[in-house]
């Protein structure tokens, strides 16, 4: 749902189904120009992606956003100390997924 509403916009997007699989595809490629991810992952949750993509040079000042199902109260220290830059609860807005995406790339991502 999220990559049709971003790729309705006008954005080109990548998707992923694991931690890994975002990992095995964040280092086969070009440098994203923001990244969009749900919290609660199969094996491993967005927080541990989160994390590894800070660790890389490019991911420091990557824009990171955050979905959630679950109330953010749960993982909002947490993501914070991990430098998580914004967040939408679920179901999610079409209005606010595209105003914080809006927010981050300055030429629309396109």
């Amino acid at each position: 749902m999220v990559s049709k509403i971003l790729d309705r916009g006008g954005y080109r997007t990548l998707v992923a189904a694991s931690v890994d699989e975002a990992l095995q595809t964040l280092n086969g490629g070009p440098p994203p120009d923001l990244i969009v991810s749900d919290i609660a992952m199969p094996e491993r949750d967005g927080l541990d992606l989160l994390r590894e993509v800070r660790q890389m040079a490019w991911g420091r000042r990557l824009p990171f956003i955050f979905l959630s199902a679950r109330p953010m109260l749960n993982y909002l220290a947490e993501a914070q100390e991990a430098q998580a830059d914004a967040f939408i609860s679920k179901p999610i807005s079409v209005a606010a997924l595209r105003e914080a995406v809006g927010r981050f790339l300055s030429d629309g991502g396109r």
